[in-house]
């Protein structure tokens, strides 16, 4: 079906040569392979997809909430800001002038010195009631005495003879020894002799002795404090000693009548602090002073001194002389 020349393709169809080649139409037919394939490849169109029921949710009404009106603050206005503030700078201004004009004025004022107060002094405290001194071990020594005889402030009975070292100093016995040792063996007391005193009396070793004054009176010194004052003057042997006492204008009250160690006839306040006692034709008094120290720490030791008390050998015999018919 093709005019001109030209060889002829393998298929049957002429393939054009030379310069026929270039003005004829080229058409190219399909393969023999593929001819018989033409409905295979018929692709059938697809269907389209069947639509879904549109599903509109349906919302349920709600309940409408009122809407309250939000009450608009009212705004200050600037006028009465301006007011407030020129009067807050008014009294500040007035305070600042009325402090720098009353301070300033103040300190421009002399300075006066205040008067001077005499300051009175106190008035001394009344002293108070004496005191028993420290007795550690309640043996009728205070501490201060059991130093004086050498005992154990921390025993009542130094010595363990079961009697207590307060009673045996009362009656002149050695409280750190066995009897029959006494003070005087020991060396911690000593016996005051003398000519111009009408008797004798114990006294601790370590005291000081005045010497006899024009008015018959000897101070007992300790080194501690406190000093013990006996006075000695005549008196008739017959005369009692309460009745002596009456002559002198010593009250006899609130005193107890008692005797000494040696047999003579005493009469002592009820604190223990003043005797008096009755030597025959010599009457003797002895006080118990404490001075400046409230303690009462030699209150056995006096007592023991006021039982030491003998008239001399030489007073007796004269006295026995007086008195005989």
């Amino acid at each position: 079906m093709f005019e001109g020349g030209g060889a002829e393709s393998a298929s049957g169809n002429k393939v054009p040569q030379g310069n026929d080649a270039q003005n004829d139409v080229r058409i190219f037919s399909m393969p023999e392979a593929l001819r018989n394939k033409a409905a295979t490849l018929y692709e059938e169109p697809k269907k389209e997809a069947e639509l879904q029921p549109l599903i509109i949710p349906f919302a349920l009404p709600q309940e409408q909430v009122p809407v309250q009106d939000v009450p608009v603050k009212k705004r200050t206005s600037p006028v009465l800001i301006g007011l407030l503030l020129l009067v807050l700078f008014g009294a500040m201004g007035a305070g600042a002038w009325w402090y720098v004009a009353v301070y300033s004025a103040e300190e421009e004022k002399p300075v006066v010195p205040e008067p001077v107060v005499p300051v009175e002094p106190k008035p001394e405290p009344k002293p108070k009631d004496p005191f028993p001194g420290t007795d550690t071990d309640s043996d009728g020594l205070t501490n201060v005495e059991e130093l004086l005889y050498g005992t154990d402030f921390r025993s009542p009975d130094t010595d363990k003879d079961t009697y207590l070292d307060g009673n045996e100093v009362f009656h002149r016995y050695d409280p750190n020894g066995l009897a029959p040792s006494t003070l005087l063996d020991t060396g911690s007391v000593r016996v005051l002799d003398k000519s111009d005193i009408p008797f004798t009396i114990f006294y601790p070793a370590s005291w000081t002795v005045s010497p006899v004054s024009s008015e018959g009176k000897i101070l007992f010194r300790s080194a501690e404090s406190g000093q013990i004052e006996v006075v000695f003057s005549k008196k008739d042997p017959l005369t009692s000693l309460e009745s002596w006492m009456s002559a002198n204008d010593i009250s006899v009250k609130n005193t107890e009548e008692t005797m000494t160690k040696e047999g003579y006839p005493a009469i002592t306040t009820r604190d223990g602090r003043v005797f008096y006692l009755d030597v025959g034709a010599w009457a003797v008094s002895a006080t118990y002073n404490l001075g400046d120290n409230l303690s009462i720490d030699f209150l056995q030791t006096f007592k023991m001194m006021m039982n030491s008390v003998r008239m001399r050998v030489s007073e007796e015999a004269s006295e026995k002389t007086e008195i005989t018919p």
